[in-house]
């Protein structure tokens, strides 16, 4: 608001100074742009979007056929990343799996198989190797893989 009174201010000025036959015109210029200032909103800025919980990143993986990363009770031990073309989902708590746990599995048949399980604070580089190496289990599965849990909402706690 005050930026836009010292803009008007200044149009008027220089129009009055200069002697400016045109001065009314320059006024109401000056007049209309400065109402039309003041009604716009600035936007916030965006906010960072939760990452889903175990039962909802299972079901995304299900649904899109990519792999699974789920960080059990990682809070705080390290940044929790998204990355391209996998499904990435936090959790509290997972029954079989201790908190500091990283799960990285693939889907098939509706079901979603873990890959490997990493401890915290492994992230980066070791976490994107075994998505990719997961990826490559999804055209042909091996034979005896182990199967993640199946979400109960009576066994999984979202994190918060």
């Amino acid at each position: 608001m005050v930026k836009h009174s010292a803009t008007l201010c200044v149009l008027i000025a220089t129009g009055v100074a200069s002697g400016d036959v045109s001065r009314d015109r320059k006024a109401r210029v000056a007049l209309a742009l400065a109402s039309t200032m003041e009604g716009l909103a600035v936007a916030p800025a965006p906010r960072a979007v939760a990452l889903p919980g175990y039962a909802g990143a299972y079901q995304i993986a299900v649904d899109r056929s990519e792999p699974l990363v789920v960080y059990i009770g990682c809070d705080g031990w390290h940044p929790v990343e998204r990355l391209p073309n996998a499904v990435v989902g936090t959790a509290a708590e997972l029954t079989g799996y201790e908190p500091g746990t990283v799960v990285i599995g693939y889907p098939h048949g509706g079901r979603v198989f873990v890959h490997v399980t990493l401890r915290c604070p492994d992230h980066g580089e070791p976490v994107v190797k075994a998505v990719e190496e997961a990826r490559k289990k999804l055209a042909a599965p091996p034979g005896k893989s182990q199967a993640a849990p199946v979400p109960l909402h009576w066994e999984v706690r979202a994190s918060r």
